[in-house]
C-alpha cells in the first residue's frame, strides 16, 4: 500500500492519494506488481520513503534492492513479539520481569527513546536485539 500525505507545520494531517498492490501469488508474482506501482507513483524520486513491514528479511531485502533511499520501520505489532522474544531470552518466559521489560521498552520505543531501549541490553540477548534494531531503522547502512 501507498500512501500519500498533506503536511501541516512538518506533520502529516491526512490521506490524500491510496495505491495497493496484493496477490496471494509468490515473490515472482508480487515482486513486477509492485514494481509497477513504484513506476506509476515515482516511488524512486521521492525525498522520503518510508516502508512499514513485519520484520521479515524478505521484506528488508527486496526495499534495500530496489529502494535503497528508504526508511524501514518495523510495525509496533510485530516489535512486541520480537521483544518478548528478547525478555524471556533475559528473564525467562512467563515471568513477571520479562512483562514488566516489555512494558518499558514498549515505552521507550514509542517515545523515541531508542538509546535508552539499547542500553538495557545484556549479554545473551544480541541476536534479538540486532534484528529489533535493524527493523526500527538504527543499523548501520
Amino acid at each position: 500500500m501507498v500512501l500519500q500525505t498533506r503536511r501541516k507545520s512538518g506533520l502529516d494531517t491526512e490521506v490524500v492519494r491510496r495505491g495497493c498492490v496484493r496477490t496471494l501469488g509468490n515473490l515472482g508474482v508480487f515482486l513486477p506488481l509492485l514494481l509497477a506501482l513504484a513506476r506509476q507513483w515515482r516511488l524512486g524520486t521521492l525525498r522520503e520513503l518510508i516502508v512499514l513491514g513485519d520484520g521479515a528479511d524478505w521484506i528488508w531485502k527486496l526495499v534495500a534492492t530496489y529502494f535503497p533511499h528508504v526508511v524501514p520501520f518495523l510495525n509496533f505489532r510485530h516489535m512486541t513479539g520480537h521483544l518478548w522474544n528478547v525478555a524471556h531470552a533475559m528473564h525467562g518466559p512467563g515471568s513477571g520481569a520479562s512483562q514488566a521489560w516489555v512494558q518499558q521498552a514498549q515505552w521507550d520505543l514509542k517515545h523515541d527513546l531508542v538509546q535508552s531501549f539499547l542500553l538495557v541490553a545484556q549479554p545473551g540477548t544480541y541476536r534479538f536485539l540486532s534484528l529489533i534494531v535493524a527493523c526500527i531503522g538504527c543499523s548501520q547502512r
